[in-house]
C-alpha cells in the first residue's frame, strides 16, 4: 500500500513537471482534449456573393467555345527539400500522388501564359448542362485529400496568377496545428483561391482486402458519413470525389439522395457536355509528367 502511494505521488509529480516544461499548465492538460485529436469543426455557410457562388460571362464568340473541359486531378505538391524516403515506393518511385513544387509551377505558369481560364464549380457545373459557354481553354483545377502543402506549397503559386482551384477535403481528418493535413486556419486562409468539397468525413480507407470502405459499407453508414462531412462543410454539396476513384450504383443513390450536384471519378478523359453529372472524369497529373505531356493532357 505505501509502495503504491509512493508511486502515485511520483507519477504524478513527473507528469506535472513534464506538462510545465512543455508550456502547458497540468491542470489544463486533464481538461482540454489532445489537439491532434479530431474535433467537431465546421467552415460558415458560402455567402451570397462568394466567388464559389459568381458566374462570369466569358463572352465566347460562337465557334470559339469549349467543347471539353480538362479537370486536373492533384493530390500533394511537394519541394524538393520536404521530398522524405518515405515518399517513394518500394520500387524507388515517387508516389504518383505527389508533384515535385516546382514542376507544378511550371505546369501552372504555363496555364497562365497561355490565356487558360480555371473555372470554379459552379461555371463547370453551368458548362456540362450546357447552360453556359466557357472559353475553349478552360480547365478545373483539383486536389483531393485535403494535404497541408496545398496551401503552403500550391496555393501561393495559384494566388499569384488568380487562378482558382478545388479541394476535395477527407473533413475527419480537418484539425488544428496538425503537420499532415489541412487545419481549420488554413482552410479559412486559403479560401480565396479554394473552394471546398467532400471526399468523406471518415470513409476514405480500405479494408485488409484492399476494398475501398464506400464498397463494403452499408449505404446507410455511407450516406451518414457524406451527410456528416456536408455538415462540417457549412452545407457546401455541390460536388463530391470517390476515394480512390471507386463506387458502385449504392453509392450514386446515396449521392442522390444527399443532393449532391457533381461526383467526380478518375477516370482519364476530359468532361463534356454528354459525361453523367456523377460520374465525371478527371486527368490525374504525376510526378513524371514533363512539361510538354502535361500540355497533352490538355489537348
Amino acid at each position: 500500500m505505501k509502495f503504491n502511494l509512493i508511486f502515485t505521488f511520483c507519477f504524478i509529480t513527473s507528469m506535472i513537471w513534464l506538462f510545465n516544461l512543455m508550456g502547458i499548465p497540468f491542470i489544463n492538460a486533464l481538461s482540454n482534449p489532445p489537439r491532434h485529436l479530431n474535433r467537431e469543426w465546421s467552415l460558415p455557410p458560402v455567402k451570397q456573393g462568394d466567388w464559389s457562388e459568381t458566374l462570369r460571362s466569358f463572352d465566347v464568340e460562337e465557334g470559339e467555345e469549349a467543347k471539353s473541359v480538362a479537370v486536373l486531378m492533384y493530390h500533394r505538391i511537394l519541394a524538393d527539400e520536404d521530398i522524405e524516403t518515405w515518399h517513394y515506393d518500394e520500387n524507388g518511385q515517387l508516389y504518383d500522388t505527389i508533384v515535385h513544387r516546382q514542376a507544378f509551377e511550371e505546369q501552372i505558369d504555363y496555364l497562365a501564359e497561355q490565356g487558360y481560364v480555371t473555372l470554379n464549380l459552379k461555371e463547370f457545373e453551368q458548362f456540362i448542362n450546357g447552360a453556359l459557354d466557357v472559353p475553349e481553354k478552360s480547365v478545373l483545377i483539383t486536389f483531393d485529400d485535403g494535404f497541408k502543402d496545398n496551401y503552403t506549397v500550391a496555393y501561393p503559386i495559384l494566388k499569384r496568377h488568380d487562378f482558382f482551384a478545388t479541394i476535395f477535403l477527407i473533413t475527419g481528418k480537418v484539425v488544428s496545428e496538425d503537420a499532415l493535413y489541412l487545419s481549420e486556419e488554413d482552410i479559412i486562409a486559403g479560401a480565396d483561391v479554394f473552394e471546398y468539397q467532400s471526399h468523406t468525413d471518415r470513409l476514405h480507407e480500405r479494408t485488409e482486402a484492399d476494398i475501398p470502405y464506400l464498397l463494403t459499407h452499408d449505404h446507410r453508414e455511407v450516406e451518414s458519413d457524406v451527410l456528416i462531412s456536408v455538415n462540417k462543410l457549412g452545407g457546401r454539396k455541390r460536388a463530391f470525389a470517390y476515394p480512390y476513384g471507386e463506387y458502385d450504383q449504392a453509392n450514386l443513390t446515396v449521392l442522390n439522395n444527399v443532393g449532391v450536384d457533381l461526383a467526380f471519378t478518375v477516370e482519364y478523359k476530359k468532361a463534356d457536355q454528354e459525361v453523367n453529372r456523377l460520374e465525371i472524369p478527371r486527368i490525374g497529373v504525376y510526378p513524371d509528367d514533363t512539361i510538354e505531356e502535361f500540355i497533352l493532357k490538355l489537348k
